[in-house]
């Protein structure tokens, strides 16, 4: 019988793998940043639902004059806590914007500099899965309603949320029970959106974490027309099929890009879930700092014409994303995402007083094993 693989063999096997997947990609971004695309693809593309605005893949970007720009970045934040037989949701969201004069800026803050979290206790659902589900539902209803009524009060020129800039189809519910709230979510949503629109304000998601393939999955669906132009010949000294299975954007593009560029704008005709509303995601990576991975940026809209928004977008977002070489985030989403945190003292002072308040303090907020006496 054959002996297994010692950990160290493994370990030295796995190293192996990644470091030809890497290189595999580190040739294939290089290809592409020396190419451009024809323009017999880009518009064999255009009767899809994503395709590619323009011929160059890689784009350099130019901070801008953002002088007198009103911009809004909104996050929200979230605890839990688990207890017997019910459970606890805190949810908060802020609005930073930060008015740029043209020697200072000037912060302001909706509803509060520091606003009060929302509190829900209910009882246990049946699994974490579906308690956690319903947080990041609850969370999401608040950012959207702070950032609709940010908008409404402060009518900023850009509105960036911290993360996807649609509700994403992960955050739909599997239980019955929690359909009513994800409806509720998108009809939020929906209103934000409207809201943005009746105030002229560009409505993007900056997405720091994604495992996004949108941009990978194009780039392989064009590859084939490539070969057939002869463009793409040096692709087939290499494995690049593995690389485009495997790869996600952000890895892939953090190859492709280098500081202060950008990818080409995608254009993703796409709808709002539930009510089949069609909108228009227009998404570019830019990578803002040398330290840190490309950023996804994501504008929405609901007119074809705006072709050239989201490059001035994306100068916007570089223009507050270079302060720290090792950090991407625009400096407004920076400034909401540290006064949104909810701490978890914070948490401990809510949960002690109401337990003892309603003569629950018995419960206490541990696990029985983590209070065995043994």
């Amino acid at each position: 019988m054959p002996s297994l693989p010692s950990i160290e063999e493994t370990i030295t096997n796995l190293i192996k793998r990644i470091t030809l997947h890497l290189e595999s990609s580190r040739v294939i971004s290089e290809f592409f940043r020396d190419i451009s695309l024809p323009e017999s693809v880009i518009e064999g593309l255009r009767n899809k639902d994503v395709y590619f605005l323009e011929e160059n893949l890689v784009a350099p970007i130019e901070a801008t004059d953002i002088s007198g720009l009103r911009v809004l970045g909104v996050d929200g934040g979230m605890q839990m806590r688990s207890l017997s037989g019910f459970d606890i949701i805190m949810v908060r969201s802020i609005g930073a914007m930060f008015y740029h004069k043209p020697d200072s800026v000037v912060a302001s803050y909706f509803p509060s500099r520091t606003p009060d979290p929302d509190i829900l206790i209910i009882p246990s659902l049946t699994t974490r899965e579906e308690v956690d589900r319903l947080a990041t539902l609850k969370r999401l209803q608040s950012e959207y309603e702070t950032m609709k009524a940010a908008i409404k009060n402060m009518q900023p020129n850009i509105a960036l949320l911290d993360g996807s800039v649609l509700p994403l189809e992960t955050d739909r519910p599997q239980n019955p029970s929690l359909a009513n709230e994800y409806r509720h979510t998108i009809k939020i949503f929906t209103e934000l959106l409207i809201e943005a629109e009746k105030n002229q304000t560009a409505l993007v998601g900056v997405v720091k974490d994604t495992r996004s393939r949108l941009f990978i999955q194009l780039l392989s669906s064009i590859v084939p027309r490539l070969l057939k132009l002869g463009l793409a010949k040096d692709l087939l000294n290499i494995d690049y099929r593995s690389v485009f299975r495997t790869a996600t954007d952000v890895t892939f593009v953090n190859n492709l890009t280098q500081r202060q560029e950008r990818t080409a704008v995608i254009r993703e005709k796409t709808h709002i879930p539930e009510l089949n509303i069609p909108v228009i995601r227009d998404v570019t990576y830019l990578k803002p700092v040398s330290f840190d991975i490309p950023l996804r940026i994501e504008l929405l809209h609901r007119t074809p014409e705006n072709s050239d928004l989201a490059e001035r977008v994306a100068q916007i977002i570089q223009s507050l994303s270079g302060s720290n070489p090792a950090y991407a985030m625009p400096n407004v989403l920076m400034e909401a995402d540290a006064r949104v945190r909810i701490p978890n003292e914070e948490m401990d002072l809510i949960v002690d007083s109401i337990l003892t308040r309603a003569g629950l303090k018995f419960i206490g907020g541990e696990k029985r094993r983590s209070r065995s006496p043994f």
